[in-house]
């Protein structure tokens, strides 16, 4: 799991790299995009690109005074799927699985014929 700061970094990435190639980004430009608790220094920014390169989720062709010639690769895509899948996930408990439901009904009867031997007796 990664911080948010590296998931809005990548997200953002992402989306000014369209289509799978390469593309010249400033980091400036990515800097400004950023808002709220995403916000970061430079230092920080540098140290999440290189994350990001180390484990091969983004590709820097290039590095220079500010700039970036980068793309990001099918890895880092996978991860920001997983990252949004693992955040609007179904609960762990719910009532339109059929494990839940299932449950629910078997308890159900047994309640329903647990209170009809009582009156019976």
């Amino acid at each position: 799991m990664i911080d948010a700061k590296t998931t809005a970094v990548l997200a953002h990435l992402n989306a000014l790299c369209v289509g799978g190639g390469y593309k010249i980004i400033e980091e400036k430009e990515v800097l400004s995009a950023l808002s709220g608790e995403e916000q970061m220094e430079s230092t920080t920014f540098r140290e999440i690109m290189r994350f990001l390169t180390e484990r091969e989720w983004v590709s820097v062709k290039y590095e220079g005074e500010g700039q970036y010639c980068l793309s990001v690769l099918p890895k880092g895509r996978t991860v920001l799927e997983t990252q949004g899948a693992k955040q609007v996930g179904t609960p762990y408990f719910s009532l339109k699985s059929p494990f839940s439901a299932g449950f629910l009904g078997g308890l159900t009867g047994a309640l329903l014929g647990a209170i009809a031997i009582a009156v019976c007796l």
